[in-house]
Formats: C-alpha cells, structure tokens, sequence
C-alpha cells in the first residue's frame, strides 16, 4: 500500500472533487495518519497491558497475584511500549527504503528486503521494552540455590537451538561481502551495505544476549505464591521475546540483505553465489519458522511452569 502510494505519478488527481494532489502530500497524509494510530497505541498500552495479562491469566488458568498485580501490569506495559515503538521506527526507517525501491531505475531490483523491517523492529521493540529496567536493576545479594538459573529452564530448548543458529546469517553477510570485495567486484556499494546491514545485526544480538544474561540474574520480587508464578511466566515472556528478537535481526537484517546482495546488488560473484542465495533464503525461513512454532508449541508456558515454578520454593537463585 505505502510502495503505491510513492510510486504513484508526480501528480495524484482527485476528481471527485476537481483539485490535483502532488504525490508527496498523499504520502505526508498517510504518515500522519499512521503516527495518530501508534499515538493512540501508546496512551493505551498499560490499558491494553492489563488486558493481556487478563488473558493470559484466564488461558493458563493463574490464580490472582494480589498485591503484585500493579507490579505485573507495569512489566506488561513495558513490553507493549517497545512494541509499539518499535513499529513506529520501523514504519519511519523503511519509507526511504520505499522510495528507493519504488524509483530505482532498475525497476528489477533492488530486491525489496525493506519489509522485513517491519516484522524485524517489531520483535525489537517488544524486546527492548525491558532494556532500560533491566540495565538499571541492582545486582541481587547472592542466596542459597541448588543450581545457577539456565536460559532451557525459562525457554524450551528448539528456541534457544534456532535463535543461536541463525546468528550464523549475519556473520555469514560480513564475510561474503568482505571476499566479494576482496575478489574485486563491480558493485562495491552494494557489498558496503551487505556487510554495515551483518555487523550491525551482530551488534544488535550482542545486546540482547546481554539483555539475556541479565535477565537470569534479576531477582524475583513477588510477595505472594501466585505472583511468584506469574513471575516467572513474565520472565519466560520476557526471554521468548528476546530470542524471537535475535531470529529476527538475524533472518532480515543478516539473512534477508545478504539475499538481497547475492540475487540483486553484488553482481559479478562467482558460481558459487547463486547456490548461497537459495541456502540463505532456504535458512532464513527455517529460523524464522523454527522459533515461532517453539513459541506456539509452549503457547502455555508449560514448559516453565514445570521447569522452575513447581521447585521455586528449593530455587529461588536471584543470581542463578
């Protein structure tokens, strides 16, 4: 929809009412209407925080938290503001990306990775809805635990397996450009932005992975047992949304402009290229694939709820 409208003719005529439109102002229109829409969002979140919660509860069948529900909601909330800015941002970021591609003379290519952004900034932004509580949370006095907390207690296995895996996409993006150039190419611009587009998504994952370390180590601060479980199914969340992050950034902004480089940009490569396209594309759909049905098979929290709620009482390792 927004590609037609900046693709559309200089002028956009409006005969229903007889006056002629430059294309520019219907775009503007449409990105004010689009801020409106995620400007509402954004006042609504702890409203629409406290509703997810409401389901989630009714679905897993928790009992009342009490007292912690405020604290519980507040978390929710965080996570609804990331997301809704994250699409904002990416709403922003990917109307040159439209432009461009709506205008290339080229009309074969670029090959359009841009709306990867969305999907990709969407996942981000849920996942840095906790960045800045996360980072600020005082280190918790070590206590007691039987083991140190792992990443496979919150999330199950198959996800943390994907979203390690399809880190490979992006190193893979620095490294082909990098021989590309090496090997002399003729479009060395399209190899600068193959290998910005992978270091910055390894950048990207470093800070979720720390997103992740910490997040083990916060400290659980319920005051009641049914707020310890809601928790901890917080907390799953919490992770399932940074490695859904890390898939993500590693399929659009590794994985999908690599496919871009190797099908459109960086023309001249040897044989070997056109079997690495169908091997990125044929990975990137894995990966992403691979971690949204993890996420849909444990849709419960069940595997959590197994793993850490059932022996809190003999587990409550703040740093471990």
């Amino acid at each position: 929809m927004i590609a037609t409208i900046v693709d559309a003719q200089a002028t956009t005529s409006v005969s229903s009412v007889g006056i002629e439109l430059p294309s520019w102002t219907v775009a503007l229109l449409f990105v004010l209407v689009f801020t409106v829409i995620m400007f509402a969002g954004y006042r609504e979140r702890e409203r629409t925080a406290d509703h997810e919660l409401q389901r989630l509860g009714q679905k897993l069948k928790l009992s009342d938290p009490g007292s912690d529900w405020t604290r519980l909601v507040a978390r929710q909330t965080r996570r609804s503001s990331g997301r809704v800015i994250g699409l904002y941002v990416a709403f922003l970021g990917s109307l040159p990306l439209i432009y461009w591609s709506a205008y290339a003379k080229d009309r074969s290519g670029p090959w359009p990775w841009w709306p990867m952004l969305l999907p990709v900034s969407g996942a981000l932004g849920t996942a840095a809805g906790h960045l800045l509580p996360v980072a600020l949370a005082a280190p918790a006095a070590p206590v007691a635990a039987v083991r140190r907390r792992q990443l496979t207690d919150d999330v199950m296995p198959w996800e943390v397996i994907m979203a390690a895996v399809s880190t490979v996409l992006p190193l893979a993006a620095v490294i082909i450009a990098a021989i590309d150039v090496t090997e002399g190419t003729n479009a060395p611009m399209a190899a600068v932005i193959v290998a910005l587009a992978g270091a910055l998504s390894l950048a990207l994952i470093a800070v979720l992975c720390w997103v992740v370390r910490r997040v083990l180590r916060q400290p659980v601060t319920a005051t009641t047992d049914a707020g310890l479980e809601w928790g901890e199914v917080l907390r799953s969340q919490l992770l399932r949304d940074q490695l859904v992050a890390v898939t993500f950034v590693s399929a659009g902004g590794g994985g999908s402009v690599l496919l871009w480089g190797l099908t459109r940009g960086m023309r001249g490569l040897p044989d070997w290229g056109n079997d690495a396209a169908v091997i990125v594309a044929a990975a990137c759909v894995i990966a992403i694939m691979g971690v949204l049905v993890a996420g849909l098979a444990d849709r419960r929290f069940a595997w959590v709820r197994t793993h850490i709620v059932t022996g809190q009482r003999g587990f409550t390792g703040q740093h471990g």
